[in-house]
């Protein structure tokens, strides 16, 4: 293969397929060649997975509070809350989200006794003074036991259904 000590992946499955006949020696040269990528990869593992703001945003059960990124404050609704848009958004609530959070969003519905963390009152104020981009962020991302919509509803049906929250609001305030 050489006088070159470093070996690369392609230098090496070529020698090894010109020398097929069962030869071990090219694995040794394998390993030499992709041992700084496993440390690398190995190093990437155990980093990420002592991240405290990962556990922190999407698996955290104990806290009460769920916290979105500040940068979700700023994300405006594309998606006009027209009578189209809130009746798509209500059908999307109706397969959804009633069976947890109920008809009327006081976190009532049929499946709510069966968990260990009380679903949001939508209505209530605590939730309808969050941004849309907030709501946005916690329907897309969830948090258990809600889970996330982000493969299973699209962006604009997401915000569909935070345009039919919106109708939920105990509180509407006077325009």
């Amino acid at each position: 293969m050489g006088s070159d000590s470093r070996v690369t992946f392609a230098r090496w499955s070529q020698h090894f397929v010109k020398n097929s006949i069962g030869a071990m020696l090219p694995l040794r040269a394998l390993f030499q060649a992709l041992r700084w990528r496993a440390l690398i990869c190995w190093l990437c593992i155990a980093l990420s997975s002592g991240i405290p703001a990962v556990a922190e945003s999407h698996g955290d059960t104990t806290g009460k509070s769920w916290h979105a990124p500040k940068s979700c404050i700023f994300i405006r609704n594309p998606v006009p809350a027209t009578r189209a848009s809130i009746s798509k958004g209500e059908q999307i609530y109706k397969a959804r989200c009633i069976g947890c959070h109920g008809s009327s969003g006081h976190g009532d519905g049929p499946d709510a006794s069966q968990l260990r963390v009380h679903p949001a009152r939508l209505s209530g104020e605590r939730v309808q003074e969050q941004t849309d981009g907030l709501l946005w962020w916690k329907i897309t991302f969830g948090k258990r036991p809600m889970p996330g919509y982000g493969f299973r509803l699209s962006s604009t049906d997401r915000w569909h259904v935070i345009n039919y929250l919106r109708t939920l609001a105990e509180n509407k305030p006077q325009r």
